[in-house]
This record gives C-alpha cells, sequence and structure tokens, in this order.
C-alpha cells in the first residue's frame, strides 16, 4: 500500500482565502491560521488558487500548496471525540481522517 506522500495526492486541508487574497482562514471556523508550512514561494495566487492543500515538494515532504478550489483532491476531515470512537490519536480534542466516514 502507497502512502499519501509516496503517490503525491494532494489533499485539501479545509481552509481558504476568498474574502482576501493572501489571508487564508478555517473553514469551519473562519479564523486566521495560527500555524503554516507552506511550500518555496506559496502561497502564490497562481490561476485562482484560493484553498489550501499538500504538495509533495522536491525535498521529499508534504508543505502547504494553494490550489485552485474546483480541483479535485482528497481531503481531511475532523470529527469531535464523542463521535469518533474509533481509538484515534486525540489532538487538541479532536480526531483527524483522511476520507474514512466524514
Amino acid at each position: 500500500m502507497c502512502t499519501v506522500a509516496e503517490r503525491g495526492v494532494e489533499v485539501w486541508l479545509g481552509a481558504r482565502d476568498l474574502k482576501r487574497d493572501g489571508q487564508f482562514t478555517w473553514n469551519n471556523s473562519a479564523t486566521y491560521l495560527d500555524y503554516t508550512d507552506w511550500g518555496p514561494k506559496e502561497p502564490n495566487g497562481y490561476y485562482h488558487e484560493d484553498c489550501l492543500a499538500t504538495h509533495l515538494y522536491r525535498d521529499g515532504k508534504l508543505h502547504w500548496n494553494d490550489r485552485a478550489c474546483a480541483a479535485r483532491n482528497f481531503f481531511v476531515c475532523e470529527k469531535s471525540v464523542a463521535t469518533a470512537g474509533c481509538g484515534e490519536k486525540l489532538l487538541n480534542g479532536y480526531n483527524t481522517f483522511i476520507n474514512k466516514d466524514c
């Protein structure tokens, strides 16, 4: 089985800059990002790239990339601890899944 990084698949992370170019906010809370891991020369805003995704860069690591919101990507879901019940590790009261029962 290949990992997301090995396949070079981009994954939506749930933020966008639709209100003001370059000012990304989380979709679920509309708060500005308090952490970033942008790839080199990102965000660049090319071709109406208003949504946040991962991208595999030449350093062999996944970093953040602004991407056109219409692109078809996998996605990360956030699920409340109260409804998760799957034994995943918790981060700030939430479990993180990739395309799993969200």
